[in-house]
């Protein structure tokens, strides 16, 4: 492991988030997963908010939309645990293609159309639900799924499941004596059968 730099992200599926990750499902194709990260708002600083109403609010948000979202493969939303800003909520979303995900975006307007059909109920959930945001959005990264090296979790997680996100850094095969990119994957392959998939207390990995 002296050839990886390690970052660490600690966040927690807390009290606001809603989870609607797949689970229980093989993950045999090697899915474009991205990462966006949006603001909440203080609750100081939201007008006749709580916590409560911002949790149902997000719970039901991704109730109605997902089902409507064939092109959404999996779907992971984070909230603050431990490191970074308490407001910050990161958005892990798996699709087969780019141009899924980019039908997604196109689409979005036509699905919570579709999700809430009354034009006045659909208005007040989203002034409700928009109220605890800052606008805008971060798209933070895209990366392709490994599917040989997924561990799909058994059930649906409990509400405070912790998620860790961990960044590694392959050294360059030039930099590493004797080393090929067979050994590598070898390496690699045997850490997941013997370390990943035999740890019980990991319920998941992409």
């Amino acid at each position: 492991m002296s050839n990886y730099k390690q970052i660490k992200y600690v966040l927690l599926f807390s009290y606001l988030i809603n989870i609607a990750f797949l689970y229980g499902q093989d993950n045999e194709k090697n899915y474009v997963v991205t990462f966006t990260k949006n603001s909440l708002k203080p609750m100081a600083q939201v007008e006749d908010g709580s916590r409560q109403e911002r949790k149902d609010l997000m719970e039901e948000f991704a109730r109605k939309m997902n089902p409507l979202t064939p092109e959404l493969k999996m779907s992971m939303t984070l909230g603050h645990y431990w490191t970074g800003v308490s407001t910050d909520v990161l958005s892990i979303n798996a699709y087969e293609s780019i141009a899924d995900a980019d039908k997604v975006n196109e689409n979005g307007q036509k699905t919570r159309e579709r999700a809430w059909r009354r034009d006045d109920v659909r208005e007040e959930f989203f002034k409700n639900y928009g109220k605890y945001w800052v606008g805008g959005h971060t798209d933070m990264e895209m990366f392709r799924l490994i599917p040989d090296r997924t561990k799909t979790r058994k059930r649906k997680p409990k509400e405070n499941t912790v998620v860790t996100i961990t960044t590694h850094y392959l050294a360059p095969l030039s930099e590493v004596e004797g080393g090929s990119a067979e050994e590598r994957n070898e390496f690699l392959d045997k850490y997941y059968e013997d370390v990943v998939m035999k740890n019980d207390k990991l319920l998941s990995q992409i």
